[in-house]
């Protein structure tokens, strides 16, 4: 399969003061991404329930569009809320 991933788009960030507003955006920690819609068959539950049981340094960066009201208050009532981030998907 072809490279989906447009590299005019998708590049290393070098900028400095970009990077340090990523750095308070997301704390350092270890980040597990997902990126695709916020739907039933992605199964984000899971990922969202499996921070519960990793330790506090784990968090979820949920990249996509969908309604994510159902998903954050499954990560509030898991007690993980702090630990999961929710960005809109990146439009041309």
């Amino acid at each position: 399969l072809p490279n989906r991933v447009d590299l005019d788009v998708c590049r290393r960030v070098e900028d400095s003061s970009s990077l340090a507003a990523l750095g308070v955006r997301f704390p350092p920690r270890k980040h597990m991404l997902h990126v695709g819609r916020k739907s039933p068959e992605k199964n984000l539950e899971t990922l969202i329930r499996a921070l519960e049981h990793l330790p506090p340094d784990y968090s979820a960066v949920f990249v996509g569009p969908g309604d994510d009201a159902p998903y954050r208050r499954l990560s509030e009532a898991e007690g993980v809320a702090g630990r999961c981030f929710w960005v809109e998907p990146v439009k041309k």
